[in-house]
């Protein structure tokens, strides 16, 4: 369960909050058939560049997505938009990345209460920073999502390194009629996360800013999460698992948003050299 996320789906008359449903990876969908004058809102506590959209039914319409964020007055057109849920033209066709960045001149501007925000005045959330989302064309009227957030690496990852684990027999051993992975690595991405914590490279998911840096470990993590509910039989092959992902989270440099501007700055992207004297 993410804190300090919410999201509404605004239709053009009603605010509907998803906050609830989407923050919960367990959750088993809501819809979300975005008209193309609805908006999705999504407020978070720190600027953001990303989020994982888990598309329980997907939108068979050709539609494109656009995101705007808010800067404090207005909302500002991102760029570099790359919608990793369009498949053949269609937005939220399949489950993936949505990512965007500020305009070059661009800011974020921490709203302190909604009521200040046309769509959602009727509110009263304060201290967020704002994004929403928008289609150019309807889609379909049974598109559902049920979670947004974040993850690191998916099955098809994983089946590159542990090509055992995504085998139906063991998907089916672990939970009868389970097709997926898809919770595990929801949770690995928070284990990931309380890591970074714990390691103080950031105190807030929000600042991870490149999630690609994180793939390797989370294929290792969710790998070490199945074996641990195989049991001992797999003790020793869950080790392995642990120790990769240990050596997977050990970077020379961590692409995090140090100083939270929701920007991929040159000096977060590489290791810092300072001046040496001799």
């Amino acid at each position: 369960m993410l804190a300090n996320q919410r999201i509404f789906h605004y239709d053009g008359g009603t605010l509907e909050d998803k906050s609830v449903d989407l923050n919960n990876i367990f959750s088993a969908g809501t819809v979300i058939d975005l008209q193309n004058a609805d908006y999705l809102y999504i407020g978070s506590d720190l600027p953001f560049n990303h989020r994982y959209f888990n598309v329980s039914s997907a939108n068979a319409v050709i539609s494109t997505m656009s995101v705007e964020i808010w800067d404090g007055n207005a909302w500002v057109a991102a760029v570099d938009v790359i919608d990793q849920t369009s498949t053949g033209g269609k937005t939220l066709a399949q489950s993936g990345f949505i990512s965007w960045t500020l305009p070059r001149n661009g800011s974020w501007g921490q709203e302190a209460t909604t009521e200040d925000i046309a769509a959602l005045s009727t509110l009263k959330i304060y201290d967020l920073y704002w994004v929403r989302l928008a289609v150019s064309i309807n889609v379909s009227i049974t598109t559902a999502l049920s979670y947004i957030g974040f993850r690191f690496a998916g099955d098809d990852d994983l089946g590159g390194y542990y090509p055992s684990l995504i085998g139906s027999s063991v998907l089916d051993a672990y939970e009868t009629g389970k097709t997926t992975w898809a919770e595990q690595h929801f949770l690995a991405a928070e284990d990931i996360i309380n890591d970074i914590r714990a390691k103080r490279i950031a105190w807030n998911p929000n600042q991870v800013l490149n999630w690609e840096q994180f793939r390797l470990a989370g294929i290792h993590k969710v790998a070490a999460n199945i074996m641990l509910a195989f049991g001992d039989d797999y003790k020793d092959n869950r080790a392995d698992a642990m120790a990769e992902y240990r050596a997977a989270m050990n970077l020379k440099v961590f692409e995090v948003d140090t100083n939270m501007d929701g920007r991929r700055d040159e000096t977060e992207k590489y290791p810092y050299r300072g001046i040496t004297r001799t």
